[in-house]
């Protein structure tokens, strides 16, 4: 039956059971999770690439936004029909915004919670006695909404001083074709890098032949693509962000230091495991 424009779905199939579901009859599709890749919705080769562009219903396609909230806050922001990954809206009516000085965003207002259940210490750490929450996400206040940046836990500082939160670039890097996975490199380091796995399929489309070994090589043609992908993406960040160097391997990356949590579209890097398994690959 059609969907109720007041339900919000979650569903992992595919074509005939989307419809059956009714999730193409959502006039609107909604996310709160990690910022999703930028296609995630629109690439038809994707199980939800049916739900169509964020401005909205067109052809019969549903639209989506992103909402923004944390577990002990609640929805915090109204959603963005932007389309950019990390773009939420602006705050909830009732809804109180503070920023640290690190740029973590606090929360204040109606649906922050009461505090842990019978866990005092974790509750006075995470909502002080004003009533502010930690939300423990990095945040920036554009003209159009709230911007999410990272995770505070997942920062590192190259060697001359610049904060960087790799989640959001290897976000950006994944939405390349060519790239299946990436796990960014620069902490205490002079310039940002890259460890890349290719998709191979979509490489071997792009470059009209089968790939080698020869193809992971620093300068070979797969290798000079992905450079010059990257020197367009450089174009849009700050230039302490910009990714001056990537290594191509030639496997998905281990499970241990890099794996999906807690949905399709979230990422866990262990980035304390990644120079103890890539040594070779870095230097």
């Amino acid at each position: 039956p059609p969907t109720h424009p007041g339900v919000i779905i979650s569903c992992t199939g595919h074509g005939a059971l989307f419809a059956e579901v009714g999730f193409n009859g959502a006039p609107i599709s909604i996310n709160t999770a990690a910022p999703p890749p930028a296609g995630l919705w629109t690439d038809d080769d994707h199980p939800f690439g049916m739900l169509g562009s964020p401005e909205g219903p067109t052809d019969g396609t549903s639209g989506y936004q992103e909402f923004y909230g944390v577990t002990e806050t609640g929805i915090v922001s109204e959603g963005s029909p932007s389309g950019v990954p990390g773009m939420t809206g602006m705050a909830v009516p009732g809804i109180e915004l503070r920023f640290e000085e690190d740029g973590e965003l606090l929360v204040r207002g109606p649906g922050v919670s009461l505090g842990y259940y019978q866990n005092e210490a974790a509750t006075n750490e995470m909502i002080d006695a004003d009533g502010w929450c930690k939300t423990g996400d990095f945040v920036v206040l554009k003209p159009e909404g709230l911007h999410i940046a990272g995770r505070k836990k997942d920062i590192f500082n190259t060697s001359e001083g610049s904060n960087i939160y790799p989640t959001r670039l290897e976000g950006i890097l994944e939405e390349l074709p060519l790239v299946a996975e990436a796990v960014l490199l620069g902490d205490r380091r002079p310039f940002i890098a890259a460890l890349l796995v290719p998709d191979v399929s979509k490489a071997r489309q792009e470059l009209g032949r089968d790939i080698t070994e020869a193809d992971y090589a620093q300068g070979s043609e797969l290798h000079q693509t992905l450079m010059r992908s990257i020197a367009r993406i450089n174009e849009g960040l700050e230039p302490y962000e910009y990714i001056h160097k990537i290594c191509l391997l030639k496997t998905p990356f281990q499970p241990t230091v890099r794996s999906q949590v807690g949905g399709i579209s979230k990422t866990r890097v262990r980035r304390d495991l990644v120079d103890q398994f890539y040594q070779t690959e870095i230097q």
